[in-house]
């Protein structure tokens, strides 16, 4: 009888130590799978960290429309005392920067928006407008798992005004720009992103009745070189 009591005691501790395991391996199954999905965003959005401050230059290329803001001087034609008119134009552009750190770029960029509008009387009358500047992006994630950002930016620039026509006499003007973007850009390859920018150049016009300052939205693709 002794021996079948000790026999159940031992049957019975082992099933409880058999229980307690299964229980301890539930718990640590549940605790890695409960770490790996806080984790996976953190990994995420480091590697695409490493990766973004990997792509030292970058190199964009733009295009879109830009709403000028007088410079259409056909008005001044029939009188002296009218005021130009707003334009709207096709603009592109061409940009390079260089990441200075982990989420900002110093930018060079180059934009050229151009229009011949006719007239009856003067014939067509051509603006060439072009700028060049240099700003600052501020990057800010959007969708990190995505590959989505957004970003800020200003700065200063120079900006070319000509107007000219074949019976008139043209005009030319060279000005201080200040620069204002918004934009987004979403990874789509390896170093390929696509990006759509809003922006806003207030040039500081005193030579000519045109004022060039201009809002602009531009579509395009950027390649970042990785320094590996």
């Amino acid at each position: 009888l002794a021996e079948e009591q000790k026999l159940a005691e031992e049957q019975k501790l082992a099933e409880e130590q058999k229980l307690a395991e299964e229980q301890k391996l539930a718990e640590e199954q549940k605790l890695a799978e409960e770490t790996k999905s806080e984790s996976t965003p953190t990994a995420t959005r480091r590697n695409i960290t490493a990766l973004t401050y990997r792509q030292r230059i970058g190199v964009s290329f733009t295009g879109g429309f830009r709403r000028n803001k007088s410079t259409d001087v056909r008005p001044l034609f029939r009188s002296p005392k009218s005021s130009p008119s707003s334009t709207l134009t096709k603009a592109f552009g061409f940009r390079i920067g260089w990441l200075i750190a982990t989420d900002y770029r110093f930018n060079v960029t180059y934009e050229s928006a151009n229009s011949a509008m006719p007239d009856e009387i003067f014939g067509s009358v051509s603006s060439n407008l072009q700028s060049l500047s240099a700003f600052l992006q501020a990057f800010y994630p959007v969708v990190p798992n995505r590959g989505v950002n957004g970003y800020v930016g200003g700065g200063l620039g120079y900006h070319h005004s000509s107007i000219s026509g074949k019976n008139f006499e043209g005009k030319n003007s060279d000005n201080l720009a200040i620069r204002l973007v918004a934009g987004a850009e979403y990874h789509v390859a390896a170093n390929w992103w696509l990006l759509t920018e809003t922006g806003y150049e207030q040039v500081v016009a005193r030579e000519m009745q045109i004022d060039p300052s201009n809002f602009r939205v531009l579509f395009g693709f950027n390649y970042k070189y990785t320094n590996y």
